[in-house]
């Protein structure tokens, strides 16, 4: 089988790789060649889970929008952004893009919070907290003036504090891109670790058919 690789470099000059025939198959590199040795290194990963499962080949290369997206997003600690969540203070997860990267593609596909489900983790910390979703929202175009409005307008949901608004406004001035993720009943889970080879050391989001697929 022959999969149609996508590579762009993002904001932060990292490469990021993806398979546009398995959905969800995504990696990253500081160079272009690492990019594709990890998004390589996935996709064997990918066949390798899918032969020790005994799932036929075939079921996972078309995008079927009935199946639920398993999302993991890794937090920054210093936001405290993980308790915040788990207290209920934090009820949007937003990420803001330069370029259309994951998961901005797979939301825009699939805007039905039901067919997603977001695991949460401190970077370099197991995963701790799963949340469903009630709505999701995608701007784009995005200038000053409107990053400026979002904030105002959810600041507090996203776990900033007001102060911070300045600040966060000229950190995020040059993306072009933000999805808000309003979060439906987050909790708890029992920690687990989960295998990111392919993926990349430094990546802040990974999607997958199936996170099972991944678990440590």
């Amino acid at each position: 089988m022959k999969c149609k690789l996508i590579i762009k470099q993002d904001e932060n000059g990292v490469f990021v790789a993806e398979c546009q025939n398995l959905p969800g198959v995504i990696s990253q590199g500081n160079t272009r060649n690492e990019a594709i040795k990890n998004i390589t290194d996935a996709i064997k990963g990918y066949f390798a889970s899918l032969k020790k499962h005994n799932e036929p080949i075939s079921n996972p290369i078309i995008f079927k929008k009935k199946k639920i997206m398993d999302h993991i997003a890794i937090l920054n600690p210093k936001w405290k952004f993980l308790s915040k969540i788990l207290s209920g203070e934090k009820i949007i997860e937003s990420r803001w893009y330069v370029n259309k990267v994951s998961p901005y593609k797979e939301f825009l596909e699939n805007s039905d919070p039901k067919k997603h489900k977001i695991y949460f983790k401190d970077s370099g910390k197991p995963i701790t907290a799963v949340s469903s979703l009630k709505k999701i929202e995608i701007y784009d175009s995005l200038t000053p003036p409107k990053i400026k409005e979002i904030l105002n307008k959810y600041y507090k949901k996203i776990g900033f504090e007001k102060k911070d608004i300045p600040s966060i406004i000229e950190r995020y001035k040059n993306k072009n891109y933000c999805i808000l993720l309003f979060l439906d009943n987050p909790r708890e889970i029992k920690p687990f670790d989960i295998n990111k080879k392919g993926f990349g050391s430094s990546c802040a989001w990974i999607c997958t058919p199936d996170i099972n697929k991944i678990k440590k």
